[in-house]
């Protein structure tokens, strides 16, 4: 069977959109990348004033980052979303336990 101009077009159109479909899912993948990045920031910057930023935080802040070099934004973001969750769980845990004063032992 020859290949017709029709079948040969259709073939391109799949390639192309298959194509564009990867390169939008890493864009948003990205996107969705760096706006976890600026919230992270945030959060950690609100537990690091208060000098309740726990370790968990920032080695997933620094594994964020490596994967992020490496293109894997999707991993990076999970890994920012959970350093966030922590972040707003230490604020909460100072807000909510104030520092009694020194220790008396």
């Amino acid at each position: 069977m020859k290949p017709t101009t029709l079948t040969n077009a259709i073939l391109l159109a799949a390639v192309l959109g298959a194509t564009s479909a990867c390169a939008s899912t890493a864009s948003n993948d990205k996107a969705e990348y760096e706006q976890a990045l600026k919230s992270a920031q945030a959060s950690v910057q609100r537990a690091e004033e208060v000098k309740n930023n726990w370790t968990p935080i920032v080695n997933l802040m620094k594994e964020a980052e490596e994967l992020a070099k490496k293109g894997d934004y999707a991993a990076a973001t999970e890994k920012l979303k959970k350093a966030d969750f922590l972040a707003k769980r230490a604020r909460e845990q100072h807000d909510s336990q104030p520092n009694p004063g020194p220790w008396r032992w």
